[in-house]
């Protein structure tokens, strides 16, 4: 259903700067809210998609809290299959044992969240791997924040 990599994805297409998406902007593009239109042109402005497994964790678990009463039959069946094709556009990094050595190692992940600084070490595995001019693409603030602090270049749904 989706690509996972064990190593950094090999570059292709026009634009061969990865760009890291978090669940935020994802979520922002399946379910329409008020960034989606900002949401969806970096989607399609970048070829090289990554993330962490998380991301499908992330957004499956979230489209299964909300609510009948938000989002129910045809409307959470069309939210699903959305986020089941947007996946097949992304390679994404299991939460390994290589991903817990920089989280261990970068002290500046322990200003945000658990599952935050797991997608900031990945983030810092891709950048760390070649790909300098990485962006992180997140809708969250204070993910946005800790990225920035640690050197990353951060979109967010402002810019």
């Amino acid at each position: 259903m989706f690509r996972t990599c064990f190593a950094k994805p090999a570059k292709t297409g026009v634009n061969a700067m990865p760009a890291y998406f978090d669940s935020s902007v994802l979520l922002s593009i399946v379910l329409g809210d008020e960034h989606a239109t900002h949401a969806r042109r970096l989607w399609h402005d970048e070829i090289d998609r990554v993330s962490s497994l998380l991301l499908h964790i992330e957004c499956a678990t979230v489209l299964r809290r909300i609510p009948d009463a938000q989002l129910s039959g045809e409307n959470r069946r069309d939210a699903e299959e959305r986020l089941g094709l947007a996946l097949e556009e992304v390679t994404l990094k299991p939460v390994d044992d290589g991903i817990a050595e920089v989280v261990r190692a970068t002290s500046g992940l322990s200003d945000c969240r658990a599952l935050d600084a797991a997608h900031l070490a990945t983030a810092l595995y891709f950048r760390d791997g070649g790909d300098a001019e990485l962006r992180v693409c997140t809708f969250d603030a204070r993910m946005g924040d800790v990225a920035a602090r640690l050197g990353l270049r951060v979109v967010t749904a402002e810019t």
